[in-house]
């Protein structure tokens, strides 16, 4: 006999032996009605306990199914048994919590990231007047927020929880129970939502509630960066760009940019036009699109127009040379770093001589 089946069946036998003293008590109410109480010695209670307290979770389990064969009048002295036992889960609890928190300054960390993108993020949203030494400045400022969020990162990557999520699982049985002890049914995951609250501290949650806002930052960045190569009509220069701005915003706690085909070809279309006819500007002067609005609306956006950047290298740009360009010029930067668009639409002349960026949302996202 190989060691698993060894252990499933001595956790068969040892939960049979407590629905055996779970049957026995039955006999007493079944004698004098359904609604005497079930007796049971301290010495079945106890090891009622120890089968509930067990990490073994077919032994919890053998053990719950035994403690409602007492029936109705065996609910007080089920209770009492699942108050001892979440006393005995409550104290791994405190154990798991210390475990937690040991070293773990992740709490700090989100609290200096927070303050570095806010301080930061006031100067990038601050008319220089294109001052190089101001842009320095901004440059040195972005750099901490990226050492900082690094370090969240870090401190995301490597907690283990020190065992919370096991504890609280396991709580949650017992509170299922207790529930069934008051005529309620609900759920594990719904006593699990009820109970977390309760508890786990203030700060814990609130550490938790961080870590949870800094995976799904990460998530959607990724999910973007994923959406954007999967373009097929996108070219490497415009997926390119799209990951050095998402990159950038997420950097600032900004939400990524998806790249739309329409919103592109408007961009793509003033690029060309604007190498064609020799000007740099965002007025065309063709009427028919005119205005960088209306250059949206005859492409067939699907969602609404937010801004536009432009960029001219006579020597064909890159990615990078449009971000730094837009970076150092306030207004455009203001753009690419706005809260509410969710879409981007990049245009490329022939050479690369002329780009146009446009950022938009769509509706219904």
């Amino acid at each position: 006999m190989n060691g698993a089946r060894f252990l499933a069946l001595l956790c068969l036998v040892m939960a049979t032996r407590w629905m055996a003293v779970a049957a026995a008590a039955d006999a007493p109410a079944q004698a004098g009605g359904a609604g005497e109480a079930a007796e049971l010695t301290e010495a079945q209670k106890a090891r009622a306990v120890e089968f509930m307290s067990s990490p073994i979770a077919s032994r919890r389990q053998g053990a719950y199914q035994a403690g409602r064969r007492l029936g109705e009048g065996g609910r007080e002295v089920y209770r009492e048994i699942l108050l001892r036992a979440q006393t005995h889960h409550r104290s791994r609890l405190e154990t798991a919590l210390e475990r937690a928190g040991r070293g773990d300054d992740l709490g700090t960390r989100l609290e200096a990231l927070a303050e570095a993108r806010a301080e930061t993020m006031a100067f990038l949203r601050t008319d220089h007047d294109k001052d190089p030494g101001r842009i320095r400045e901004l440059d040195r400022m972005y750099a901490g927020v990226e050492t900082a969020l690094r370090r969240v990162d870090s401190a995301v990557g490597r907690r283990d929880g020190g065992g919370l999520d096991d504890t609280l699982a396991v709580l949650a049985e017992i509170w299922v129970e207790l529930a069934w002890c008051d005529g309620r049914s609900i759920t594990t995951e719904d006593a699990l939502e009820e109970g977390r609250e309760q508890a786990l501290p203030e700060d814990v949650l609130a550490r938790e509630s961080g870590e949870e806002k800094v995976l799904e930052a990460t998530a959607a960045l990724e999910a973007a960066h994923e959406h954007n190569s999967a373009q097929r009509w996108a070219s490497r220069q415009q997926v390119e760009f799209a990951r050095i701005l998402n990159t950038a915003r997420h950097v600032m706690g900004l939400a990524p940019l998806r790249l739309d085909e329409r919103l592109s070809e408007a961009a793509r279309g003033h690029s060309e036009e604007m190498r064609r006819m020799g000007y740099f500007a965002h007025e065309s002067p063709v009427a028919d699109h005119r205005t960088p609005a209306q250059r949206v609306r005859n492409a067939d956006f699907e969602g609404s127009f937010a801004g536009e950047n432009i960029y001219a290298n006579s020597g064909g740009g890159r990615p990078q040379s449009a971000y730094d360009g837009w970076w150092a010029s306030d207004g455009h930067r203001f753009i690419m770093f706005a809260d509410g668009p969710d879409t981007l639409g990049l245009g490329i002349s022939g050479g690369a001589t002329h780009w146009t960026m446009k950022t938009g949302r769509k509706s219904g996202r």
